[in-house]
């Protein structure tokens, strides 16, 4: 079972020994966590029977307590979803960042296959990134926040290019704009902390998902213009679409929960 818990919806998934999806389920996630582990149980069990779970949060993952302490576009804290799903179903439980499952996703199925290091850059309501070397999880990095790197004096990246910023600045959804100057406009910004991240991790390709990454061919082209308009150090990696733009974080869920 695999469950994505994003900022403004939660996909769960139920799949097959052969990582084939059986049936899913997207709901609203509920703010109340109460009320949202409520809603949460009760779908898991219309979904069917399974073997292991595998929990993406949009959070900073305490390793060692194996809790989500704080929630980037969500307003619970320390919160204990791993031990709560393992005493309710009797399984194996996985929990981690949503944005590390998405990498893992996509380098064992999707854009990033083939490839040593992949940097994987979800922009939807916020910005996360993940990194895969070999296709598992480069450890040091887990705990990374690439969207709260700083681009100027005061704000981090995921408020000056995330999806929630590109509809509060131009009041509509990147699946309504066809307009190419704010597809360059917005391009700069995003180009900046992909720059950024690029220097650092030095990956053999770039990988964008997340809700934004659904229209990367839209401003894909002055995505990668900007990019070597500010280059400081020759990194040869593409930087191109995921192949399953909001569906990578449940594969990785997959990954995880078979191994467990």
């Amino acid at each position: 079972m695999a469950i994505d818990v994003g900022a403004t919806k939660t996909l769960v998934a139920l799949f097959d020994t052969e990582g084939k999806v059986k049936t899913e389920k997207k709901f609203p996630t509920n703010k109340d966590y109460d009320k949202f582990i409520e809603e949460l149980f009760s779908v898991i069990k219309e979904l069917g029977d399974f073997s292991a779970i595998a929990v993406a949060l949009p959070a900073r993952i305490d390793y060692e307590e194996e809790i989500a302490r704080s929630f980037g576009n969500l307003g619970w804290k320390d919160v204990d979803i791993k031990h709560l799903l393992k005493k309710e179903f009797k399984v194996p439980v996985i929990l981690d960042n949503d944005a590390n499952l998405a990498a893992l996703g996509e380098a064992n199925r999707g854009a990033g296959m083939g490839h040593r290091t992949v940097l994987y850059i979800t922009v939807s309501t916020g910005i996360g990134t993940g990194v895969t070397y070999n296709g598992k999880l480069a450890p040091v990095l887990a705990r990374s926040e690439g969207g709260h790197i700083l681009l100027d004096d005061k704000n981090p990246w995921e408020e000056l290019a995330s999806g929630k910023t590109f509809l509060a600045k131009y009041g509509k959804l990147g699946k309504d704009v066809d307009d190419p100057d704010i597809w360059q406009e917005y391009s700069k910004l995003l180009a900046r902390g992909i720059h950024n991240m690029m220097i650092v991790i030095q990956p053999d390709i770039v990988v964008i998902g997340g809700s934004m990454g659904e229209h990367f061919v839209k401003y894909e082209g002055f995505l990668t213009d900007e990019v070597d308009k500010i280059r400081t150090m020759d990194v040869d990696a593409p930087i191109v679409q995921a192949k399953f733009p909001s569906e990578a974080v449940i594969y990785g869920c997959y990954e995880v929960a078979k191994d467990a």
